[in-house]
């Protein structure tokens, strides 16, 4: 019993290790999307889901390529706004194909297992730039609604995304017969054009495992749209994951002054870290149900309620949360990164489950030392 006692207080006095835990979650930000939290349920068996929601990159018909990225920016923000609603379940776009030019409605149904799309694409209008939406049936082709013109400077595209993004959240809860008050009253205001870029570079950055070299990218982010909070919250997990706890601490402080900025999942996000950073893992595991309460399907969301609920000793309830990830089809590497669910079923001693996924997820990443 003294050894045991020891050993329990030498666990207790480490801190805690959130590197890997916070990596796999930047992951789910890769690249052009950058969200997390949008909507991504599992799918229906031979059948789209009445209700599930997808939004395509717009397609760029401005001849510039320079404005490319602007259509992956239009998806993410419009999908990012829709799941906020908590009405709508929404198809994450990082699990979407992309494709540069126009896509067949039916076949990207099917690839998301969705039956409304929402395809839009933007043009050139001089200084300007213009962007249109459309409402679409993905089993029969039947346009159900066209949204826009929405036109704005070309060097502050977000402006009118932002304004899209309401006027498509409108049109889906007319279509749906709801009224849809969640996302006016808790839609955040779009960042700058420049700040969302630096957001995706910093993002990028984090989820390659860069966390040194995405804190300044996440900061400068923040100091371009002093309005745009959420990318303090990843360089204080950067912070964190790279040891430097005090950074994080302060950085943390700073954000959770600013709360009312953030997003419903972010300020779950905001609360979690708060708990992790004083030992509290029961609130720690409260606010991950909180963000999955706000996005029931969001991989990042699943992953830390998962997680979370593994280090308050409910393996049994981790297990039917992190089965909900899509690892198979989704766009993050989560076999690469792991998802916890085979410490999960090893603590609910279900080990031939344990095995079955282990040999899966191995077959998927047969080099990487994880699965092996």
């Amino acid at each position: 019993p003294a050894q045991s006692r020891d050993a329990s207080d030498r666990v207790t006095a480490q801190r805690p290790r959130l590197s890997s835990r916070l990596i796999a979650f930047g992951a789910g930000a890769i690249a052009v999307t950058a969200t997390v939290f949008v909507m991504l349920q599992q799918r229906t068996a031979g059948r789209a889901a009445k209700g599930r929601v997808a939004v395509a990159t717009f397609e760029n018909r401005t001849g510039d390529t320079s404005v490319a990225l602007i259509g992956r920016m239009a998806a993410d923000w419009i999908s990012r706004g829709l799941a906020e609603t908590r009405i709508l379940e929404v198809v994450n776009p990082v699990a979407a194909p992309s494709a540069s030019g126009p896509i067949d409605v039916r076949s990207f149904g099917e690839d998301v297992n969705a039956r409304t799309i929402v395809v839009g694409s933007y043009i050139g209008r001089g200084d300007s730039i213009e962007f249109e939406a459309r409402l679409v049936d993905a089993s029969s082709n039947r346009l159900i609604r066209a949204i826009g013109p929405v036109t704005a400077h070309r060097g502050s595209p977000m402006l009118a995304i932002g304004i899209l993004r309401q006027r498509v959240a409108g049109a889906l809860a007319a279509e749906n017969d709801r009224v849809i008050t969640a996302l006016a009253r808790e839609a955040t205001q779009p960042p700058t054009y420049d700040a969302y870029l630096a957001w995706v570079d910093g993002l990028d950055a984090f989820s390659q495992g860069d966390m040194i070299g995405s804190i300044p990218i996440l900061l400068r982010a923040a100091s371009l749209d002093t309005n745009f909070v959420t990318p303090m919250l990843w360089a204080a997990a950067a912070y964190a994951n790279s040891g430097r706890w005090a950074q994080c601490d302060s950085i943390i402080g700073i954000v959770d002054r600013r709360h009312r900025a953030l997003a419903p999942i972010d300020r779950g996000l905001l609360n979690l870290w708060k708990s992790l950073l004083r030992g509290d893992k029961a609130g720690a595991y409260a606010a991950a149900k909180l963000m999955l309460a706000e996005a029931p399907g969001s991989e990042g969301a699943l992953y830390l309620a998962g997680l979370n609920a593994m280090e308050v000793n409910r393996p049994a309830e981790a297990v039917s949360v992190l089965r909900r990830i899509p690892v198979q089809r989704s766009g993050v590497r989560w076999d690469l990164f792991g998802t916890g669910l085979t410490f999960a079923l090893h603590m609910t001693e279900r080990h031939t489950e344990e095995l079955v996924e282990a040999r899966r997820r191995r077959s998927r990443e047969p080099k990487w030392l994880g699965a092996l």
